[in-house]
């Protein structure tokens, strides 16, 4: 795990800007709720999960445009700015922060959208695979080669290829107009397409994303969904039992 010091360092400034955006929020009446390890750390921890450095909060799409809209006025004159990072955007603060001599950056808030899943299973399975292509003609850089099987590999070879052709903002462009291809129709389920690679696939039942509570966080509270237990099962299987001790480190955070 991180020197405490620090953790407790990054952890109140996270904390300074969850309760920007939740004020944000509240003010223009757009329901989120937090999600990933945000979420699985109100519920395991009632505040971060001590190895987490980011914040992870998701709303419906209609929410996500109107938040998005309207977060330029509230950003004026703050230490905080919009940021998009591939498919996901959200809101960071602008300057890095010195620690004992380092330059602490990359403090952010990532927005996951929820959209709406087609009842056909085989046209869900169509769209995911649509998705999971542009996300890999997204990569840019190295890669690690360790995480994928042989299968794996080919297809982030061929889809590192294919991205070698088509510009960043085009491949955002056709993946926003595949992520929401079902939204002008009523479907029983919604999935975060916007998420990461491992569980961006996983559809929710409308019902669980349609009851919010608010859970104690740290020294506050935030809004979570109320089927939660269904929700992080989901997405973590055994989700109240820890990582082993070795994957319990920073991931976002930088110190230089």
């Amino acid at each position: 795990m991180e020197n405490e010091e620090f953790r407790r360092f990054v952890h109140c400034k996270l904390f300074e800007l969850m309760q920007f955006v939740d004020g944000i929020c509240k003010k223009e009446n757009i329901p989120y709720s937090l999600t990933g390890g945000s979420m699985l750390g109100a519920v395991r921890h009632d505040g971060f999960i001590p190895w987490d450095d980011d914040v992870d909060i998701v709303m419906k799409r209609a929410d996500f445009e109107k938040f998005k809209r309207v977060a330029g006025g509230y950003l004026k004159d703050t230490p905080f700015r919009w940021y998009r990072h591939d498919r996901v955007e959200g809101v960071e603060f602008k300057e890095p922060f010195d620690f004992n001599g380092l330059k602490v950056s990359n403090l952010c808030l990532d927005v996951f959208t929820l959209d709406n899943v087609p009842d056909n299973d085989k046209q869900f399975k169509k769209q995911i695979f649509g998705l999971k292509k542009l996300q890999g003609m997204m990569k840019k850089g190295k890669t690690d080669w360790k995480k994928y099987n042989f299968k794996g590999k080919i297809l982030v070879l061929g889809t590192k290829i294919l991205g070698l052709f088509h510009s960043k903002k085009s491949i955002l462009k056709k993946y926003e107009k595949l992520s929401t291809k079902y939204n002008d129709i009523e479907t029983k389920r919604k999935f975060i397409s916007n998420d990461v690679y491992a569980t961006f696939d996983i559809p929710y039942e409308n019902y669980l994303l349609n009851e919010i509570v608010e859970h104690k966080f740290e020294s506050g509270a935030f809004p979570i969904y109320a089927h939660y237990d269904e929700i992080l099962t989901a997405q973590y299987g055994d989700y109240m039992t820890p990582p082993p001790e070795d994957q319990r480190v920073f991931l976002h955070s930088n110190a230089e």
